[in-house]
């Protein structure tokens, strides 16, 4: 996953903020209830950042935002659902214009060339591989599922000061099980923890690391929904996989049947790897 959902998501709040007198929030909820009508619409994106990136939407809970708004040009209030026909074109026109203006703001963020090639609306809604959001204007709800699915070659990131670089290889450098060049002697875990096999099945806790930050005491006390911390880290960065306190891989998040997952492009030589296991026991 490339994160371009993050801009979407904050350029589509800004979007509808500047033509309705009303403020919105994109935030993680429910998926689509079944049954439900739905409309769904995908961006093919080229440039340094390609794929494409779907949204589908809840079609009546749109037509009922839509009557509720009032539009900042001072234009009367309708407050009967628009037919399907005005749904849809109101609905595309927002996604062209939020899907246009984040690709500019996702490409100067990550400093990689992004553009909206082609819109296009799809007959087949986001399925499981999909995330849930709400579009909240007051005590209005539309749930939304969206698919981000634009890639981009790895960023090279530098390992924090308290590694060397050295301590890290490419995935593709890592050697494979039991093969070493003719005369030389490969040192791995067997050489540096004696034993290691009475452990391979032992189960270690994972989590990854996406940045930090210090915060002082009373901005902790005084958060609150809706409230949003900005990490030291940016969204193309790699992330950490950490066992203990040691970092042993980095890589970058996707989305794995609807959860989060991470495709390792950087791995810990063996020593560091082991020293994460060793402060576990």
């Amino acid at each position: 996953m490339s994160m371009f959902i993050a801009s979407w998501l904050k350029v589509a709040a800004e979007v509808l903020e500047a033509e309705f007198s009303q403020s919105f929030n994109l935030l993680p909820g429910a998926a689509i209830p079944p049954g439900a009508s739905t409309m769904t619409l995908m961006v093919d994106l080229a440039g340094d950042w390609s794929g494409t990136f779907t949204v589908t939407a809840d079609e009546t809970a749109l037509a009922t935002l839509f009557a509720q708004l009032e539009k900042k040009d001072g234009s009367e209030t309708r407050r009967e659902p628009l037919n399907p026909e005005e749904v849809r074109e109101e609905w595309q026109r927002i996604f062209r214009k939020t899907c246009v203006e984040a690709a500019a703001a996702f490409g100067r963020s990550t400093g990689k060339a992004c553009e909206v090639a082609m819109i296009s609306p799809e007959s087949v809604p986001v399925g499981s591989e999909g995330m849930g959001y709400q579009l909240r204007a007051g005590k209005a709800k539309v749930a939304l599922v969206v698919a981000d699915l634009v890639a981009a070659e790895p960023a090279r990131v530098e390992p924090p000061p308290a590694f060397a670089a050295s301590s890290f290889q490419p995935l593709s450098a890592v050697p494979e099980a039991n093969a070493s060049p003719r005369g030389t002697e490969v040192v791995g875990p067997r050489d540096e923890m004696p034993g290691i096999d009475l452990l391979r099945d032992v189960e270690l806790e994972a989590s990854l690391r996406f940045g930090s930050r210090e915060m002082a005491l009373s901005d902790l006390l005084a958060l609150g929904p809706g409230d949003v911390i900005q990490l030291n880290r940016a969204i193309s960065d790699a992330v950490d996989l950490i066992i203990g306190d040691k970092i042993v891989a980095r890589g970058e998040v996707v989305l794995v049947n609807g959860n989060f997952g991470l495709q390792v492009t950087e791995v810990a030589e063996p020593r560091k790897s082991l020293e994460s296991i060793r402060c576990l026991f």
